[in-house]
């Protein structure tokens, strides 16, 4: 399966990769929504986990740019704080919103839904 983690702080992308196991999936890279875009458009990921402010181009922008380009691919939406945008994107890509601070099983329990939507 492959993932691709998008938020402009490195930490948290490696703390992605160290809560999901790195063995386990293949994990894509990105700082903002326009890199994040790019990369959808190359490797077409399976799951995107994806910050909400970030510099440049935030996830709402990346959520319905993909939506608008017919690209299907399920976000999961972090943040720290509720937006009323957040209403509107559940009905594109964004299939789950995680509130920080989150807990690993709230991760892995959003992670094994997706997996078993897909393989359903």
């Amino acid at each position: 399966m492959k993932i691709l983690l998008v938020d402009d702080m490195e930490s948290i992308r490696n703390l992605y990769k160290l809560i999901l196991g790195t063995s386990k999936y293949e994990f894509f890279e990105a700082e903002n929504g326009l890199e994040a875009y790019n990369i959808c458009v190359k490797e077409k990921p399976d799951l995107i986990f994806s910050d909400f402010d970030m510099p440049e181009y935030d996830g709402a922008w990346l959520d319905e740019r993909l939506f608008n380009e017919g690209k299907k691919i399920p976000i999961v939406l972090v943040t720290s704080t509720y937006r009323d945008i957040f209403k509107e994107m559940l009905k594109r890509n964004t299939v789950k919103i995680l509130y920080k601070p989150f807990s690993i099983n709230e991760l892995n329990d959003v992670l094994d839904r997706i997996k078993n939507r897909k393989n359903g």
